[in-house]
């Protein structure tokens, strides 16, 4: 008996809402697509946010390996092979490319090319006769004097984009 009355009442609010009845379907539409839209923005905005995540990761990865690699080679003299490996892995252009605007790709290209004269030297000396080992040690150390230098610069150039971050 319960569950016809109930069932009974229901049918009366159903005929007394039937001329609304469009609208309310129209309504309900409406509500379930904005709240889509909303939806679908935030996960786009969630997106991005992921990507410029990535993005810094990736400049601090390529940061870190230029860092390790001054301090290393200010230290020795020298470049060690592993840590000249990591560079060329970690900071090559095409990884350089998306990440850096043209002036500081060309510049992380500078110090590539330094850094590869420093290693080439190192690889040199061991066959050069004496009297050309002094300049080849001489060129190498200025090499190596040229990348200490180029520290705070790096640190600049990095700071720029973590501004922008």
């Amino acid at each position: 008996m319960r569950l016809a009355t109930v069932l009974d009442c229901l049918a009366a609010a159903s005929d007394a809402l039937g001329r609304y009845k469009n609208l309310i379907d129209v309504s309900t539409a409406i509500i379930i697509g904005i709240a889509a839209i909303y939806i679908a923005f935030r996960q786009y905005r969630l997106g991005q946010a992921q990507d410029d995540r990535d993005t810094l990761d990736r400049r601090l990865a390529i940061y870190d390996v230029i860092q390790r690699l001054i301090f290393v080679t200010s230290r020795d003299g020298r470049v060690p092979a592993d840590e000249f490996n990591a560079f060329a892995n970690t900071a090559s252009a095409k990884r350089v490319r998306p990440l850096f605007k043209k002036r500081d790709r060309r510049y992380i290209k500078q110090i590539r090319a330094n850094v590869r004269k420093i290693l080439l030297i190192q690889r040199l000396e061991a066959i050069v006769p004496e009297p050309q080992r002094g300049e080849q040690i001489t060129e190498r150390l200025q090499l190596v004097q040229w990348l200490q230098q180029q520290e705070a610069e790096v640190q600049q150039m990095f700071s720029r984009y973590l501004a922008e971050d």
